[in-house]
């Protein structure tokens, strides 16, 4: 079967222009924006050696919603997408007494 230049040019403009429509035809990505707050720390034990592992708690005063975090190998944590309020804040670890931090606000 032979192909001749003029039928693989229509199949290539064919092809461009689809494309093209298609790529206006598909919406564009979205960011959405986020409104709150986003907690972060360190959790240390009382040496001031970092704690990887703990589980770490924020508690709304207002209305009892939590979001979790964990730290991570240098004991960090972060949690995101917090609601304004006041928050309360527990750490805790295997083998270490349970930290709570109260009146934390944005």
């Amino acid at each position: 079967m032979l192909i001749d230049s003029e039928s693989v040019a229509r199949f290539l403009k064919l092809t461009i222009a689809s494309a093209m429509l298609l790529g206006l035809a598909l919406p564009a990505k979205l960011s959405a924006q986020v409104v709150g707050a986003t907690v972060t720390g360190r959790v240390v034990d009382p040496s001031g050696a970092v704690t990887p592992g703990a589980n770490v708690t924020v508690e709304n005063v207002a209305n009892g919603t939590t979001a979790n975090g964990i730290t991570n190998a240098v004991g960090l944590y972060t949690i995101p997408n917090l609601q304004p309020g006041t928050y309360d804040l527990k750490a805790s670890a295997p083998g270490f007494a349970t930290e709570v931090r109260s009146g934390i606000t944005d």
